[in-house]
């Protein structure tokens, strides 16, 4: 017989049956033989996957929180208490449509004795998230009282009340009737009336209440599909031809001239105003301090996911811009010259993490960045060799005073880490004028990522020098295995963990389609 189940990919049905045993059982039920014998496979396959029990039980719990944070993104569009309110009735849906995962997410039972440190990071992060909401209240006036004390109440009422909902519950899963909204409403008004939400609140809307379409929803973004963004390209020049984009795609990456005019026209002028507008703010700056302190490159940042096509975005985006008149000289680097040669990622363990924010020399990109934007000359950035997988020794890019720089990585828009004091560094994104973000859903790029695998094998992979050279041998089958095994056990949790969460930081997220075309532009609102 056929479940829902029995159709998803390997990892999702392992996933999926991990949470039921954890959800309905316990972390006492749950074991790698079981798990593997329901998921349909050996226990080498969830092994292969996730390494240990213990990864097993935070991979279910990081997916939740996936899933959790994708219900509450609407909500940071609004503010202070209001985003407060609907924010905590977002939490309670998204819960009561997933039980067993919000069991499997907060259960003591399983956070305290099988999860690892990442699992009570996550969950520290999303109460780290709750607290700013707070603050952003307390900030507006509409709270009085101590940040902490006031998220924490808040969090406390909310989790109270779906521990006494789902995990009090005979079934784990609760009808979640008007009468139920409109109590559990009622419980957190209170405790904001409490801290002083004198200030109306809009009661929040009825479940599943028809949305009023005549008023759209306050954002941070201007927010355009595909169509909308086109028709913004109709005076903006078009100089590459079909040969240029051919040269400058990515492998996997299926970008044609009909696309670049469509999407990267109307960018590459978009660029343009914004490279005018901040030499105008200087000389302005300049004649304030009656002192000429002397231009800088203007600085983009490009991020995105492995396999997404952030390096073709960059790449085009050199070319559009070396062609229009203010700014003929364009550079271009990739953060992976920033990455610890492959001899010190061994001595720190980081091999099986290359790509995750600390298999980078931060310091040293930091560094960079800032001489660039002080406009020091000739700044150096290292080489990196993809056949090798390793960083060339004695090899430089020189980076000498362009009109625009282009810095294009997998963690560029990371914010800033905090110092063992509690104070705030700098963070690469804090010297950008503009950046990027290129967007698609996480199957699609594991896809693309499986499909790029399998192309390098008949190219870089079958050169003797290359580091994967191992992997040219391999059938489709041996090979689009190991290339999901690697998505699975690094890509993924790299995107899910790291990357994705920059999002919201970029002046302009590009999303695509499942073909590798724009869908959807997101500009930020100056």
């Amino acid at each position: 017989m056929t479940t829902a189940t029995s159709t998803l990919p390997l990892r999702d049905r392992i996933l999926a049956e991990t949470v039921k045993i954890l959800g309905t059982e316990g972390p006492a039920a749950l074991t790698v033989r079981r798990v593997a014998a329901l998921s349909g496979c050996s226990t080498i396959g969830v092994y292969t996957h996730f390494g240990s029990k213990a990864a097993l039980v935070d991979a279910a719990i990081m997916e939740a929180f996936a899933g959790l944070d994708e219900a509450l993104a609407p909500i940071d569009a609004l503010h202070g208490v209001d985003r407060l309110l609907r924010g905590a009735h977002a939490y309670r849906d998204w819960a009561l449509a997933h039980p067993l995962e919000y069991t499997v997410m907060f259960a003591p039972s399983i956070t305290a004795n099988d999860a690892t440190d990442v699992s009570a990071q996550r969950g520290g992060m999303s109460l780290d998230d709750h607290v700013a909401r707070t603050q952003d209240a307390v900030d507006r006036g509409e709270l009085t009282g101590d940040t902490e004390t006031i998220a924490r109440s808040i969090w406390s009422q909310v989790h109270g009340w779906l521990m006494t909902e789902i995990l009090q519950s005979d079934s784990g899963r609760v009808a979640p009737t008007p009468a139920a909204r409109a109590e559990f409403d009622a419980s957190v008004r209170a405790v904001l009336v409490g801290f002083g939400a004198t200030a109306p609140v809009d009661p929040a809307p009825a479940l599943h209440a028809p949305r009023r379409a005549a008023v759209a929803p306050a954002s941070p973004y201007v927010d355009l599909d595909r169509d909308a963004w086109t028709r913004l390209s109709a005076s903006t020049p078009l100089p590459l031809t079909d040969a240029d984009v051919e040269r400058l795609a990515g492998l996997g990456d299926p970008i044609d001239l009909a696309e670049v005019d469509a999407i990267y026209r109307p960018i590459s002028r978009l660029l343009d105003l914004h490279i005018e507008a901040t030499r105008g703010l200087h000389a302005a700056s300049s004649t304030f301090l009656r002192e000429d302190v002397g231009g800088t490159p203007f600085v983009i940042g490009v991020a995105g996911s492995v396999a997404v096509g952030k390096s073709t975005t960059a790449r085009l985006l050199r070319e559009l811009l070396a062609r229009w008149p203010a700014t003929p000289r364009v550079q271009l680097i990739t953060t992976d010259g920033f990455l610890y040669p492959n001899a010190e990622l061994e001595r720190r363990g980081l091999m099986e993490r290359k790509g995750f924010p600390e298999s980078y020399d931060r310091r040293a990109l930091l560094r960079f960045v800032s001489k660039v934007k002080a406009g020091r000359p000739e700044v150096h950035v290292p080489v990196y060799d993809h056949l090798t997988y390793d960083i060339l020794p004695g090899r430089e890019i020189v980076v000498n005073r362009p009109d625009v720089l282009i810095v294009e990585g997998l963690n560029v828009l990371q914010p800033a880490r905090p110092t063992a004091e509690g104070t705030s560094n700098l963070a690469v994104s804090d010297f950008f004028d503009f950046s990027i973000y290129v967007d698609a859903r996480t199957s699609d790029v594991r896809r693309w990522y499986v499909d790029r695998f399998l192309a390098l094998r008949q190219t870089a992979f079958a050169r003797p020098e290359s580091y994967f050279h191992r992997y040219a041998a391999l059938s489709d089958d041996e090979a689009v295995e190991r290339a999901e095994q690697i998505w699975d056990s690094i890509n993924e949790p790299n995107l899910v963990q790291n990357i994705l969460p920059t999002r919201s930081r970029a002046t302009l997220v590009l999303t695509k389609d499942s073909d590798h075309a724009v869908e959807r532009v997101r500009l930020r609102k100056l």
